[in-house]
């Protein structure tokens, strides 16, 4: 069971070191944890288990760990995110941010190894946020795509109708706020706002729950 892989998790670590083929089939493990969980419970599900969850976080802030790499650990993280136990991902995300994603995605031309992997890092976190419903991961989210044409931009339009439509009425209303202020805040820029307004909270109310835009 997940459990019992889990509480042997130690000697995995020490198995893996620093081999990266090792490394990747933890990740594999620990994916095949999360399937054995009834869908409605996979979310947190190994969030009990702090040495899985410290492990798959490392992943993301280890320099020397490839980025396709980092994005399928990405894609676990909804198994280990808790709702206001959000310390390590938020440095996970200020990791991501501060290395892969440019305040303009412009800077790195298309086909670029740069551009190629700001999207498949950036598309993750689009899917972690729909799945974890992440007010952090959201802000991140945000803060990284204040471009006029981001390359990601289509994904984030879907992406953000898709996190409005499963979530409850008090998660969007949380989300709304967030997004809401970090258009308000006065250090940025009219263009920045204007990319705020049209990349997030413009889909956002789309989807919302009527009762929640009228509030």
């Amino acid at each position: 069971s997940g459990g019992s892989v889990a509480t042997r998790w130690a000697q995995l670590i020490a198995w893996a070191g620093s081999i990266v083929a090792h490394r990747a089939e933890l990740v594999v493990l620990a994916q095949a944890m999360v399937q054995t969980a009834c869908p409605a419970t996979a979310v947190g599900y190994l969030a009990r288990h702090d040495i899985v969850a410290t492990w798959l976080y490392a992943q993301i802030t280890d320099p020397s760990i490839r980025p396709e790499y980092k994005a399928d650990v990405i894609d676990l993280l909804p198994a280990v995110v808790v709702q206001g136990k959000q310390d390590q991902l938020q440095v996970a995300l200020n990791f991501l941010q501060e290395k892969y994603f440019p305040v303009d995605s412009s800077e790195w031309l298309p086909g670029s190894v740069e551009r190629d992997t700001m999207v498949t890092l950036y598309q993750a976190l689009l899917r972690l946020l729909v799945t974890s419903g992440s007010i952090v991961v959201l802000r991140t989210v945000t803060c990284a795509a204040a471009d006029r044409e981001h390359a990601c931009a289509a994904s984030i339009d879907l992406a953000m109708a898709q996190f409005m439509k499963q979530h409850s009425q008090e998660r969007q209303e949380e989300a709304l706020k967030e997004v809401y202020s970090r258009f308000a805040q006065e250090s940025s820029e009219g263009e920045v706002r204007l990319r705020v307004v049209e990349n997030f909270l413009i889909p956002m109310i789309l989807k919302a729950s009527y009762s929640v835009v009228v509030k």
